[in-house]
């Protein structure tokens, strides 16, 4: 037996909570997405991990550049 569902992604996912709330299922939704790009939120569990993860890439690129040149 299910008693309630947390939903956790992005807008699909929070568009299947909001239908499933609308057809009174317990269910609460926690915004989690890369692009960021969720109505009524700030900033979404994903964003910096991205965001934080390709800045570190970029930055051993140019290291890595860097040091081809010498």
């Amino acid at each position: 037996m299910v008693n309630g569902l947390i939903v956790i992604g992005g807008n699909g996912s929070q568009q299947g909570t909001l239908a499933l709330h609308r057809l009174g299922f317990p269910v609460a939704g926690v915004a989690s997405t890369i692009d960021n790009d969720l109505a009524e939120t700030e900033t979404t569990i994903g964003v910096d991990t991205a965001l934080n993860t390709s800045i570190g890439y970029i930055d051993r690129l140019r290291e890595l550049l860097l040091h081809a040149r010498r």
